[in-house]
């Protein structure tokens, strides 16, 4: 009977012990670890890793559940590619990951890179200075929000086969190509971004649908909203405007003719005078 007493009692401690919240751990840069790489590689899943403001130079590679932010926000936590051919920032293959709070520049690729990634959260941070802003390949229910994507030397947020993500409230602005381009990507939600001034379009989807195009900016660009063999995708209250020195001339033949016109008729009441 004791046997069994002590049988149950210790099934029963089993069971709230498996049954209990494991609690994430807090890592901390550069106090505990001198490089954000080394401090997700120690990193237990869905720990958080928190990054005092400076300057780092590496490629951070995440391939399990993690948080990581800044201490100090975007402008004061700025990341460089050591390697330039890799992302400053890469999320492989993982789930549920968080970058919040950094800017990441140099990298002859992109910022940040997603692939093969889903439910992961992409969020308040600054990509300037890369080749591509954000990078999404193959990567599924992401969301990437509240970004600064701006002056990169192709596209600001770039999404190739990735589907279901929300993209919203971005700013994609002064790339040297593309704002805001979706390529063979599928029932995306873009809503709120502003894709300005960038050097050929603003928005682009290509063979992409069912997206939603919603409430977005793409002022003085070449091209506002361009779709090419894309269906089904729900496009309202855009602002679009062309860029200035396309339309310039226009404007400039057009006060031409007017002020021709005036000085015509002025000339002529003279005459008869």
């Amino acid at each position: 009977m004791r046997k069994n007493i002590l049988v149950i009692l210790a099934a029963s401690l089993a069971f709230f012990v498996s049954a209990a919240p494991v609690r994430s751990a807090i890592l901390r840069v550069p106090e505990t670890y001198k490089t954000i790489q080394s401090a997700v590689a120690n990193a237990a899943d869905n720990d958080l890793i928190i990054i005092g403001k400076g300057s780092y130079k590496e490629n951070i590679v995440i391939k399990k559940p993690l948080q990581l932010r800044s201490a100090k926000g975007a402008e004061a936590t700025v990341v460089t590619a050591a390697n330039k051919a890799e992302p400053v920032f890469k999320i492989d293959g993982a789930t549920n990951v968080l970058i919040s709070g950094f800017t990441a520049t140099g990298s002859d690729t992109a910022g940040i890179s997603l692939n093969n990634a889903t439910f992961c959260r992409i969020a308040n941070n600054i990509l300037t200075g890369n080749a591509n802003g954000l990078m999404s390949y193959a990567s599924n229910k992401n969301t990437i929000s509240e970004n600064t994507a701006s002056f990169n030397a192709q596209y600001g947020i770039y999404l190739e086969t990735s589907n279901y993500n929300n993209v919203s409230y971005n700013a994609a602005n002064s790339n040297g190509d593309k704002g805001i381009l979706l390529s063979s990507s599928s029932a995306n939600t873009v809503v709120g971004n502003d894709a300005n001034l960038n050097a050929w379009n603003g928005i682009v989807l290509w063979a992409s649908h069912g997206n939603q195009i919603k409430e977005n900016k793409a002022l003085r660009n070449t091209y506002a909203i361009v779709m090419g063999d894309s269906d089904d995708n729900e496009v309202s209250n855009n602002s679009t405007w062309p860029n200035l020195f396309v339309i310039l001339p226009i404007i400039l033949v057009y006060l031409g003719i007017v002020n021709y016109l005036v000085q015509k008729n002025i000339m002529k009441l003279m005459y008869k005078a």
